[in-house]
């Protein structure tokens, strides 16, 4: 084959080693020339070695700046862009193997270190790392896949930022994009069709992302400072979404399933301090689980726990709007519902559902004296519960164990306290309680039961 190598130096101290077997095509350029001001280019180093039918391109402008490409095969190609003037002491290196893979670098300032590596075919990788001034620490940047036809795509903007991209698959997407000081992300990547998005704009924000098996899609943003997401989801079909905005929070996130649905997960926090960890899990034909987290003030934290097997799947539904307010939800079985709403300060919630279509709401709202607490037990198939508390220092305890029972608490006030136990049958119970210090308790055994209670009082 025939071989063609371009090599334009201008400066004092640049080196360039070219390597070349079979039909390639090599171009590079060392010009540190800033607009005519400055001689520039001193000790830039290029080394380029292709086997194969490849095409590749250097261009460094500054000082002090290293590129490497390592291509083999056919139809690869790969493009480093190092720095405009005075840029310095970037390194960028490319490895691709196999046919038709794609790679892009592009530093700009100084300290920038990047590296693709891919082996397969069709695959494309993109770097873009920018310090946004000279003598500045740099972006670290990193891109592993092994497959075919995957996508990886990296931009940096600040400094001392960290992003990784491991893909082993084919039809793979990530996508990082960091702005600021000291992010870090991470994703990794282990089957077919996945895809990961990363933004995290502020500082020392850190997001982990690790999905194996097929079709799973995860979405993280974070905007703030020290901001924590790790994302796990294992098996097929997984789907998490994670929003954070402030400082401090914390979300996790673990999806799996065995021989069952898809789960989906969804957590917002916009506050400081907020805590979320969501667990879900679907196995012998179970459906896929879903979980909704809204977390809005500062020091609120949610747990949420789902099981489904042999049928439709669980829901939960968070809503915590506030300080310092608690959640707590645990569902085993199949098509149970929870909605959780607390608006205020210091209200706690659990919720502990296992059975089949059981169904409970909680709404708590006020907490200036002392939160309110509501705690709901179902065990059985077709249970309804509803607690509304208003006020501070209210508590509501609902146990259901049987089928198709039927609970309504409504506390307004202070310092209220309802206990309602059902076993058995189509019981019916109603609580209102207004006032301070109201205490209402009912227990039903059997079938078919209705109880009334209401007090009013100061």
């Amino acid at each position: 084959g025939q071989n063609t190598s371009t090599v334009t130096q201008n400066g004092s101290g640049n080196l360039q080693g070219t390597l070349q077997l079979g039909s390639n095509t090599s171009t590079i350029d060392q010009d540190g020339l800033n607009g005519g001001l400055s001689s520039g280019g001193s000790g830039n180093v290029a080394g380029v070695l292709q086997v194969g039918a490849n095409t590749s391109t250097i261009s460094s402008q500054g000082d002090r700046n290293i590129a490497g490409v390592a291509q083999f095969g056919i139809g690869n190609d790969a493009d480093i862009d190092q720095g405009v003037g005075y840029a310095e002491d970037n390194q960028a290196y490319t490895v691709q193997t196999g046919l038709n893979n794609t790679a892009s670098q592009k530093q700009r300032y100084d300290n920038n270190w990047a590296n693709i590596n891919q082996n397969g075919n069709g695959n494309t990788a993109t770097q873009d790392q920018s310090v946004l001034a000279n003598q500045r620490a740099g972006n670290i940047a990193d891109i592993d896949q092994d497959g075919d036809d995957n996508t990886a795509t990296q931009t940096q903007r600040g400094r001392r930022n960290d992003a990784d991209i491991t893909q082993d698959g084919d039809d793979n997407t990530a996508t990082q994009t960091q702005t600021g000081r000291r992010n870090m992300a991470v994703a990794t990547q282990d089957g077919d069709d996945n895809m990961s998005t990363e933004t995290q704009d502020g500082r020392d924000n850190e997001s982990m992302v690790l999905q194996n098996g097929n079709d799973h899609t995860s979405n993280v943003d974070q905007d703030g400072r020290r901001n924590d997401s790790d994302v796990q989801q294992y098996s097929d079909d997984q789907v998490s979404t994670v929003i954070q905005d402030g400082r401090d929070n914390e979300s996790d996130v673990f999806q799996t399933s065995f021989i069952g649905g898809g789960n989906t997960s969804f957590v917002s926090q916009v506050g400081d301090d907020n805590d979320s960890d969501v667990n879900q899990f679907s196995v012998l034909f179970g459906g896929g689980n879903s979980s909704t987290v809204l977390q809005d003030g500062d020091n609120n934290e949610s747990d949420v726990d789902q099981l489904s097997f042999f049928g439709p799947g669980n829901s939960s539904f968070v809503s915590q709007v506030g300080d310092n307010n608690m959640s707590d939800v645990d569902q085993s079985g199949r098509a149970n519902n929870s909605t959780v709403a607390q608006l205020g300060l210091g209200n706690d919630s659990t919720v502990d559902q296992n059975g089949t279509g059981n169904i409970s709401l909680v709404g708590q709202a006020g907490g200036l004296f002392g939160g309110n607490m509501s705690n709901v037990d179902q065990d059985g198939t077709g249970n309804n519960s509803i607690v509304g508390q208003l006020g501070s220092l209210n508590n509501s305890m609902v146990t259901q164990d049987g089928t198709t029972n039927l609970s309504v608490v409504g506390q307004a006030g202070f310092g209220n306290t309802s206990t309602v136990t059902q076993n058995g049958t189509n019981n019916a119970q109603l609580t209102g309680q207004l006032g301070a210090g109201n205490i209402a308790t009912t227990t039903q055994t059997g079938t078919g039961n209705g109880s009334v209670t209401l007090q009013a009082g100061f």
